[in-house]
């Protein structure tokens, strides 16, 4: 091997060397379990395919929100219009709204806004029904006893 490819190979295996052995491994960081100052919890919605015309689900049956860390969630729509309901729940609703729904139209989200001061301690469930407020199904697609709801903490 003469001089000039044995330099050209140091140079090459040095190179590769650094390139393999000398860069940082990017590890993703996620968030521990109830942590996250302004988390948004996403909550998409959708028909239940095996029943789409009276059952609906959601990717999110039920999460723990704290008070303190100013954590809320956000119902998102993937193929109708929603209305989420604290109403028939048993504790009402623990976000600061106007009122105990939200109308999520198809391809939208609705944000629940922040948490009352009050509502840790709790679990809070909810019904969903299809439509609008002024003209949704009078059956839920998911019925309080389904589970949907919040920890507040």
């Amino acid at each position: 091997m003469s001089l000039k490819n044995k330099v050209v190979f140091v140079a090459f295996t040095s190179a590769l060397a650094f390139l393999f052995g000398c860069h940082r491994h990017h590890q993703r960081r996620f968030l521990a379990p109830g942590l996250g100052q302004d988390r948004v919890f996403e909550v998409h919605i959708y028909a239940d395919p095996s029943n789409p015309t009276q059952k609906c689900l959601v990717d999110v049956n039920a999460a723990t929100l704290w008070v303190a860390k100013n954590q809320s969630a956000k119902w998102i729509s993937d193929d109708a219009n929603y209305v989420v309901d604290f109403q028939p729940g048993h504790h009402g609703n623990p976000f600061k709204h106007a009122t105990t729904w939200y109308e999520v139209s198809n391809g939208n989200d609705a944000p629940s806004g922040k948490l009352n001061g009050n509502a840790g301690g709790q679990y809070y469930d909810y019904a969903i029904y299809f439509g609008t407020e002024e003209n949704h199904s009078k059956e839920p697609c998911k019925n309080v006893s389904d589970d949907p709801g919040f920890y507040v903490k």
